[in-house]
């Protein structure tokens, strides 16, 4: 999904100038770094801890502000620790940026590691929906009337809970969806199938009952759930198949910690 959502950064934003939030002490501020916000690879200040872009009108010659969606180093550093160690103990609240309410589009990513429900409500109160279990949207500075309403693309973390070998992977989008509506799994939800991580299997990654388990198993138990249910969804398992050699650890086409010119961020 990092991949994902900086793609869609770069490709909504082909004549806006992005910029770090200058009253932010999470990112870099020098002039120079701004050129990291145009790399077809996410920087690893962004990958590593999420990021919101607020934009002006899209389209059109304006600005995008890339925020934190942390206080500070400490916090993003107890977030990873918190993520990468305990990930079940995650409540499920996302660090969206209250300037997305004076945005006319924004694109934030946040990192999750374990198939725990998100919560839709953490979002900023100017995106909640009008009526209960109605769709969250942005209605903009100065849009009056109309709502843009808010696209979640989502993965169920299946690589993370097939190294766990946790109950969990046998219910991922069941866990991470709970908490959403019907009018918002059908109308405002894409799905993520698990996909990848091939070498994981061949390096031992996966212990116990969980040694032989491969990511289509994991996928088809997903894919048959949100047919279901009505829930968009892609086949990234399939693409990952197709597409393996571009896959420089077996999992990631391009990541925060591996440098541009070895991944491949056309995909």
């Amino acid at each position: 999904i990092r991949e994902v959502a900086w793609a869609a950064f770069q490709l909504l934003t082909p004549r806006q100038q992005p910029f770090f939030n200058a009253s932010e002490k999470m990112y870099p501020i020098r002039r120079e770094t701004a050129a990291l916000l145009r790399s077809p690879c996410v920087p690893r200040s962004i990958g590593k801890t999420g990021f919101t872009a607020t934009c002006g009108k899209l389209g059109w010659s304006t600005s995008c502000v890339v925020h934190s969606p942390f206080q500070n180093k400490s916090h993003a550093e107890s977030m990873r620790q918190l993520l990468l160690t305990r990930p079940h103990e995650w409540d499920g609240a996302l660090s969206v940026h209250q300037s997305v309410c004076d945005a006319d589009f924004f694109v934030s990513y946040q990192a999750t590691w374990g198939a725990m429900p998100i919560e839709p409500k953490s979002l900023p109160a100017c995106l909640h929906p009008r009526e209960p279990g109605g769709l969250y949207a942005s209605s903009g500075r100065r849009r009056l009337g109309g709502r843009k309403p808010v696209l979640w693309v989502v993965n169920g973390c299946g690589l993370h809970e097939m190294e766990f070998c946790d109950a969990r992977r046998h219910a991922l989008p069941q866990n991470v969806l709970a908490r959403f509506s019907l009018e918002q799994l059908h109308k405002s939800v894409v799905y993520q199938p698990v996909g990848g991580g091939f070498l994981m299997r061949r390096s031992k990654r996966f212990k116990g009952e969980c040694a032989t388990i491969d990511a289509g198993q994991v996928a088809a138990k997903e894919i048959e759930w949100l047919r279901a249910h009505g829930v968009r969804h892609y086949a990234y398992e399939a693409l990952a198949l197709q597409f393996a050699p571009l896959l420089f650890d077996s999992i990631h086409f391009m990541d925060y910690w591996i440098p541009c010119k070895k991944a491949f961020p056309e995909m």
